[in-house]
């Protein structure tokens, strides 16, 4: 039950529908672009069924996609991946993953960011969507 191996399995099953993808936010995005990390205002819960037990790790998946022309379309090129009954739906990508020894369950539990900037690497502002994962150890 590592840390690390739960990372990559995500970067595993995010990577087999197409995205580029990081643990950390790289020096360069190459998009689509998901950058995978612990949610900075709670990352973990430790004891969460008993003293010593289970807990959890909650995790944020930024995707990013290229502005083009307008917004509009980076909300069209992000559509697949929030859908959950298309080949590039994240959700059922990180919910499928088998993780052995590493965690025992996951959840997409929902995303509170879309569309709009999320995230701004060398003077560049990235469009995208912000997901947020649960994986239960």
């Amino acid at each position: 039950m590592s840390l690390s191996g739960i990372r990559t399995a995500i970067n595993t099953a995010l990577a087999g529908i197409g995205l580029n993808v990081s643990s950390y936010i790289p020096d360069t995005i190459s998009l689509p672009q998901a950058i995978i990390s612990l949610n900075p205002d709670n990352p973990i819960e430790y004891d969460y069924t008993a003293k010593n037990a289970h807990y959890i790790y909650h995790f944020i998946i930024d995707v990013l996609v290229n502005k083009g022309a307008s917004v509009q379309q980076a909300q069209i090129d992000l559509d697949p991946y929030l859908d959950p009954t298309h080949a590039y739906s994240i959700k059922n990508a990180v919910e499928a993953v088998s993780w052995s020894t590493h965690a025992s369950t996951s959840q997409l539990t929902g995303v509170p960011a879309y569309g709009g900037a999320v995230l701004t690497v060398g003077n560049t502002d990235y469009l995208g969507a912000r997901f947020l994962l649960d994986v239960w150890v």
